[in-house]
C-alpha cells in the first residue's frame, strides 16, 4: 500500500484539479484506514 503521505498528496492533487476545472465542485470524502480528518485537513491546507 502507498504511504499516508502519498495518499494525501494524491488526494489533494485530485481535489485541486477538480476545482480548477469546475470551481463549484463538491468534494466528498469517504475514508476509513487513513482517517477522514487527515484528508479534510490536507485538502483545506492546500486550498488556503
Amino acid at each position: 500500500f502507498p504511504s499516508r503521505e502519498d495518499v494525501l498528496h494524491y488526494t489533494v492533487e485530485i481535489a485541486k484539479s477538480g476545482l480548477k476545472k469546475q470551481p463549484k465542485t463538491l468534494i466528498v470524502v469517504g475514508a476509513y484506514s487513513i482517517g477522514k480528518e487527515n484528508v479534510y485537513l490536507a485538502i483545506s491546507e492546500a486550498l488556503s
